[in-house]
């Protein structure tokens, strides 16, 4: 995967706000539905906003598919916690394809997928730029998808300055 699409997909995507508003209101309610009900602990909310380094995260999704919807809004209010060190930006499948060809899993288009990139857009160190992890959620009947076993969870180490 390329750098530069990361960066210029976290670019062209969009915040929380612009993504619900590009919905049907049906999509939007059970978006909001869902963001509602999730509470984070005392103690997410404390690793979450003890992060220093600051995360560029594109979040592939679809509005109408239902693991966006349930796992959507959890992405985002994981993101809220951070104090602003997690930078996500979220982006239609439908309308970024070239991004969706490079995260396909099990040989599939499938959403959502949120991919993190090392080091913030404002960084000089363009060519440091990776992605470093990608978390997918793989839905897929072949039982051989080396995806389907794992775990979707994703735990990550603040860094200490």
């Amino acid at each position: 995967m390329n750098a530069d699409l990361i960066q210029t997909k976290h670019a062209a995507g969009l915040e929380w706000p612009d993504y619900l508003a590009s919905m049907t209101d049906d999509q939007r309610a059970a978006w909001q539905k869902v963001y509602d009900q999730i509470q984070l602990t005392d103690k997410q909310k404390q690793v979450l906003g003890s992060y220093v380094r600051e995360m560029q995260v594109v979040a592939l999704s679809g509005a109408w598919c239902g693991d966006c919807v349930r796992q959507g809004p959890m992405f985002q209010k994981i993101a809220e916690a951070s104090n602003g060190k997690i930078k996500l930006k979220w982006c239609d499948r439908d309308e970024h394809m070239d991004l969706q060809e490079q995260v396909m899993v099990c040989g599939g288009k499938r959403v959502p997928v949120v991919v993190f990139a090392a080091c913030p857009p404002s960084s000089r160190r363009r060519s440091s730029v990776s992605t470093s992890i990608s978390v997918a959620m793989c839905s897929s009947p072949d039982r051989s998808c080396p995806l389907r076993q794992r775990s979707p969870i994703l735990t990550m180490k603040p860094r200490r300055q």
